[in-house]
């Protein structure tokens, strides 16, 4: 298994987003306030089920990757390296 798919498997993406985003269940999701826009009504959205986040304010949406690349500014491999210490993956 590639570091990317290890780190993928040991973490879950709303314990990943929720330490940026306050998360609510709504049915087999999660909801919140989008880190990128001043709103008032939740247009983020996490997949637990599909490890994927949207955000309909701003458009975009991808996996834990992406969105720690997005809310921190790092390149793909700063992003592997971080999530990678959380998760215990070398």
């Amino acid at each position: 298994m590639d570091a990317v798919s290890e780190v993928k498997s040991r973490l879950n993406i709303e314990d990943v987003v929720s330490q940026y985003v306050q998360l609510k269940r709504s049915g087999r999701n999660f909801k919140g306030l989008s880190p990128w826009t001043n709103e008032k009504t939740p247009s983020f959205m996490v997949s637990p089920e599909k490890q994927i986040w949207h955000d309909f304010s701003g458009n975009k949406g991808g996996d834990v990757f992406s969105f720690v690349m997005e809310v921190e500014g790092l390149d793909f491999r700063q992003a592997l390296e971080m999530l990678a210490r959380k998760a215990g993956v070398d």
